[in-house]
This record gives C-alpha cells, sequence and structure tokens, in this order.
C-alpha cells in the first residue's frame, strides 16, 4: 500500500477538481500560450490590433506590448460577457473578407485592411448580415488601448513600453518594477 503525503495529495486534488471547479481556466486554444483565442482566432485579432496601434521607427505598437495576450487573458476572465462577440466578429469579419477578397482578414494588405476597419466601423458589411459590427469595432479598439496603456500587470503594455512612449517615469513604473519583498 502506498501512503499519498499531504502535499502531493492536495496538488493533485486541486489540479485535477480545478479543472471541474473552475472551467474558465481550461486552455482553449490550440497553443497553449493562449487561453481563449485559437491559433485563426490570434492572427485576426493580431492583425486588427496592429492598425489600430501600429508600430513605427521609433516605438512598437500593438504586438510589441503583447495586447493579444492582454485581450485573450481578460476574454477568460473579466471580460467573460465579450467572449461570444469576439467569436461571433472573427467568423463574420473572416466570412466578409474571403468573400470579397478571397482572403482572411490578416493576409489582406494593410489599406484593405483599414478599409474593412472603417466599414466596420460604420456598420457597412451588410454582405455577411452583420448588423453590429461598430459594436464590436468599438469593443476591440477600447481593448487595444487598454492593453496598450494600462498597467502590465494585467497582460499587456509589455516592458512599459506606452509608459516609455508617455515618458511616464512616476511611482506606478518604480512599484511594478522593484521587486517584492
Amino acid at each position: 500500500m502506498t501512503l499519498i503525503n499531504r502535499r502531493n495529495f492536495t496538488k493533485t486534488t486541486l489540479l485535477g477538481g480545478g479543472i471541474f471547479l473552475f472551467p474558465g481556466c481550461a486552455i482553449k486554444s490550440d497553443n497553449p500560450l493562449f487561453l481563449f483565442f485559437n491559433d485563426k482566432e490570434v492572427k485576426t485579432i493580431v492583425a486588427l490590433c496592429n492598425q489600430i496601434i501600429p508600430a513605427d521607427d521609433d516605438f512598437g505598437g500593438a504586438t510589441d506590448a503583447e495586447v493579444v495576450y492582454y485581450i485573450d487573458r481578460q476574454l477568460n476572465s473579466f471580460f467573460k460577457y465579450d467572449s461570444s462577440l469576439y467569436r461571433q466578429s472573427v467568423l463574420k469579419l473572416q466570412s466578409f473578407c474571403l468573400e470579397k477578397f478571397n482572403k482572411t482578414f490578416s493576409d489582406l494588405d494593410s489599406d484593405k485592411q483599414i478599409s474593412v476597419m472603417r466599414m466596420m466601423e460604420k456598420n457597412k458589411l451588410d454582405k455577411v448580415k452583420w448588423k453590429n459590427s461598430s459594436l464590436f469595432f468599438n469593443k476591440i479598439r477600447l481593448h487595444t488601448m487598454q492593453g496598450f496603456y494600462g498597467s502590465p500587470i494585467h497582460g499587456g503594455n509589455k516592458n512599459f513600453l506606452s509608459f516609455d512612449i508617455l515618458n511616464i517615469n512616476g511611482l506606478l513604473r518604480q512599484r511594478l518594477e522593484s521587486p517584492k519583498k
């Protein structure tokens, strides 16, 4: 008879039971780095975020700040109420782009992506019966800005990228960078 010590029992129980007690914690993606998005969704979200906050010669953009990870984490927790909006909207966006351009959104050139996003903002993607495209556009714009300009402790703004752009060297940054005692 094998005896199980208390530490191993607790660890095994929490790991095994955690999936049932906290189903939102289970990985839903093809890629273990993402909790909510699958690989196809990631490409679309990254392309959208990069158009909202593009990199330039001096500073990085949404990808450099890892905004997609912020949105992914938040959709798996605090923004769970937006999860179906994201899933349905990405599908409708892809459907529109495939029908109109025979390409996915992420494969379109920058000018076409911007054109499609302007249409989304004005609810002009009627071909796929998407009456609330502006709702999704405004939501992803808001979430991109939050992930880029917010505190890195929430999963975005990697390496304080936006703090550097805004020249924020204050107490918040010092507190976030200093090791906890």
